[in-house]
């Protein structure tokens, strides 16, 4: 398995009300298929339940990682977003510091290549004077483990005597 890691961070303003979606790209130029994906962020803002956040794929693909009215209080701070958290984002609590699984799933991009531009959409829903900032995010990526298969016929090289075909996995 590979592991990618990639982080954005300077800090963005997020725009009050409807106009306009805060959209940020994180580019990756390694070519491995996703087998894993996970999401982290840090967004200051007065009204979470103002916010909605998605994750759109180099091929388009969108996954929400929570929609408007579902977050409480104020703030995200160092939040990640994995499908194997034990806790879903919506019976999280502000400033939401744990892993959560996402409202959509991230195993949406299984199997997808993962090279291309990443794009985190972050809009506030609600034009109310409520104000923040997305002051970083980030991805750790996996990709799936590789196994090669060796065979050799034992028999003819009589290493294990009459055995016949034995093989052997190694996984890297």
């Amino acid at each position: 398995q590979v592991h990618i890691s990639r982080v954005y961070s300077p800090t963005q303003a997020i725009s009050d009300g409807l106009a306009s979606s805060l959209s940020v790209n994180l580019a990756i130029t390694e070519t491995y298929d996703v087998a894993d994906l996970d999401v982290w962020l840090t967004i200051s803002h007065t009204q979470n339940a103002d916010l909605e956040a998605t994750l759109v794929s180099p091929n388009g693909i969108t996954v929400s990682l929570f929609s408007a009215g579902i977050l409480s209080g104020s703030g995200l701070v160092g939040t990640v977003f994995g499908d194997q958290a034990e806790i879903p984002i919506i019976s999280g609590t502000a400033p939401y510091t744990r892993t959560y699984q996402p409202e959509g799933s991230l195993a949406t991009f299984n199997g997808e290549a993962m090279s291309g531009t990443w794009t985190l959409l972050v809009t506030d829903t609600v034009a109310n004077g409520s104000i923040g900032t997305l002051a970083a995010w980030g991805m750790r990526i996996k990709t799936p483990s590789h196994a090669h298969v060796f065979k050799w016929d034992t028999l003819a090289s009589g290493f294990f005597g009459q055995s016949g075909n034995v093989v052997f996995r190694m996984v890297a």
